[in-house]
């Protein structure tokens, strides 16, 4: 595994110092067919990284069904994509929200988080229920982390 990490204002990748320029590129709007072409005009244009959103809401439609690996729809190939751009020798930033700021539904949060818990909304000054979460709420944090451990067994 290579070690990567920030030292005298530089990054260092395997000791050796490294400047990233990533370009962003959405997979997950992106037909699968389509991904390594892509990431071959990225690398043209003189990127050696690719940034991505992971998309809560994309990946997990309900609580207890979540796909990182394609099973369900091709674009949902998380583990698929990060193995191409690996394997094409670019450097990999991901955020894997749980908000995302993509012009997404509810900022990338599954609506099946406000239907089973409707608690996490935030409530206004004028006690009318928000499209928000609040998130700091138990409950809204427990649904995060149960997807932060699924993410992370990919990455």
């Amino acid at each position: 595994m290579s070690k990567f990490f920030a030292k005298d204002n530089q990054f260092w990748l395997d000791d050796q110092p490294v400047f990233i320029q990533a370009g962003e590129f959405h997979y997950f709007r992106t037909p699968r067919a389509e991904w390594r072409q892509r990431l071959e005009l990225l690398k043209q244009a003189g990127f050696n990284a690719v940034a991505s959103y992971i998309p809560w809401l994309w990946h997990q439609v309900e609580e207890d069904l979540t796909d990182l690996d394609g099973h369900s729809h091709s674009m949902r190939d998380l583990a698929g994509f990060l193995d191409l751009a690996a394997e094409m020798d670019l450097l990999i930033l991901v955020r894997p929200g749980p908000y995302i700021n993509a012009e997404t539904i509810n900022e990338g949060i599954p609506p099946w988080v406000f239907s089973k818990y409707p608690q996490v909304a935030v409530v206004n000054r004028g006690e009318k229920i928000s499209d928000f979460v609040s998130y700091l709420h138990p409950d809204f944090l427990a649904c995060v982390s149960r997807w932060y451990r699924a993410v992370f067994e990919v990455l």
